[in-house]
């Protein structure tokens, strides 16, 4: 049954079990206190008030002794629960200490009990001890108050038990969760599901199933993620999805694609990815799905990870409908320069002889399609004839350079607008 489960599954597991029992062994005791608070109330006044002293002292003596008794169970029951949440959850957890104070408490109420107990027996063995003496050391409604205090511990500590049982089987169905979804071996699954927990002890996530969705897309779209920075990237992943409502299967897969392209690290990644998304650069809902489709085609252009988001920028904050205008313009140029034709060639022959030889070397394989497009934005800006310019541009840029407009093409490799140093 255990086969491919954790240590801390298995244990997890066992504890339960042993939780299970001792909540049922909290009912009982609770429903025995309840019983014994009400047969004291009973004798009480069944006793009234012409008994003798003596029979007051003997029914004090014999109610204190049978509520230290009931004290003493609720405290070996607390100091069980106690063992057992150490083993679910840690020395040092909320819930264990939770349960330290129930039972401080418990054991404080009983040490009272035995003390009172003892001062009832002086006043017994004193006949000169009246009943109002006695009356001082022992107040019959504190002991009703304390029987009673004891039944709320007990129904806390069964609502505490409850959720002790919840975590442990939510961490056995996140490990196992783990291992199904990615194909790992037992102790793989173990590994990454230590990752989990303690990115979700942290305060990632709304509960540890987000954490663990979290990481298994960082695993399966992030493959360049080393094994060290997998909780980073889940912690960096669930933040993005949380501050601006992203996909975590579209937010890794665009993330996985700019390391991979460009041989970022996951720490590069993550800040450019933040500071384009605190630009407004997934105004469009598509920032993660584009840098999925087009990081490759920038990165064979000869685009930096930089550049490729200063363009994402500027085209942004030049009013562009969406991404894919942006993108595809950038697309198109880099077809349109290698294709030969009549239209292209004449529009760059109306270009600067700078330009010219950078278009050269780039058909000759000696240069890039970004050294061209900043070679050919850099003329552009400087014409004065803008019908002339935009002539050019549309012979280059086909019909994109229409759709958004001759200003906000102009703009695109503006580094000063872009996104600054990343």
């Amino acid at each position: 049954v255990n086969e491919g489960l954790s240590e801390q599954a298995i244990e997890a597991r066992e504890a339960r079990g042993t939780l299970l029992d001792l909540q049922e062994n909290s009912k009982k005791l609770e429903a025995e206190q309840k019983k014994l608070t009400s047969s004291f109330k009973l004798q009480n006044a069944e006793l009234g008030a012409n008994a003798s002293e003596v029979d007051k002292l003997e029914l004090a003596q014999k109610q204190l002794r049978q509520q230290t008794e009931m004290t003493d169970k609720v405290v070996h029951n607390l100091e069980q629960q106690l063992s057992t949440a150490k083993r679910a959850y840690g020395e040092n957890s909320t819930e264990v200490q939770q349960l330290e104070a129930k039972l401080n408490q418990a054991k404080t109420t009983l040490k009272q009990f035995e003390n009172s107990l003892q001062s009832v027996g002086r006043s017994g063995s004193q006949a000169a001890d009246g009943m109002a003496e006695i009356n001082k050391k022992l107040d019959m409604n504190n002991l009703m108050e304390a029987a009673e205090v004891l039944q709320g511990i007990s129904e806390k500590l069964i609502e505490m038990g409850k959720s002790i049982v919840n975590t442990a089987i939510e961490f056995d169905g996140s490990q196992r969760k783990i291992q199904a979804s990615l194909g790992l071996t037992g102790k793989g699954a173990e590994n990454l599901q230590k990752i989990a927990v303690d990115t979700w002890k942290k305060g990632f996530g709304e509960n540890l199933e987000e954490v663990d969705n979290a990481l298994i897309k960082v695993y399966q779209n992030m493959r360049d993620v080393p094994h060290e920075e997998l909780q980073g990237a889940s912690e960096n992943v669930l933040t993005l999805a949380k501050v601006y409502d992203v996909d975590l299967n579209e937010a890794t897969r665009g993330a996985g694609q700019l390391m991979s392209q460009f041989g970022l690290s996951t720490q590069e990644t993550f800040d450019l990815l933040a500071a384009g998304a605190q630009e407004g650069l997934n105004y469009s809902d598509e920032l993660f799905d584009n840098l999925s489709e087009y990081a490759p085609l920038f990165k064979q252009g000869g685009f930096s990870a930089q550049e490729m988001f200063t363009i994402l920028a500027n085209g942004t904050k030049s009013g562009s409908y969406n991404l894919d205008y942006i993108n595809d313009l950038v697309k198109e140029f880099g077809i349109r320069v290698q294709d030969g034709s009549k239209g292209v060639s004449e529009g760059f022959g109306d270009l600067s002889e700078e330009t010219q030889k950078v278009w050269k070397s780039f058909n000759e394989g000696k240069g890039t399609a970004a050294d061209v497009f900043n070679a050919v934005l850099g003329d552009l800006r400087k014409m004065d004839d803008k019908v002339k310019a935009n002539q050019i541009g549309v012979a280059l840029f086909g019909t994109k350079w229409e759709d958004m407009g001759a200003e906000a093409v102009l703009s695109l490799n503006d580094v000063h607008g872009g996104l600054g140093d990343v």
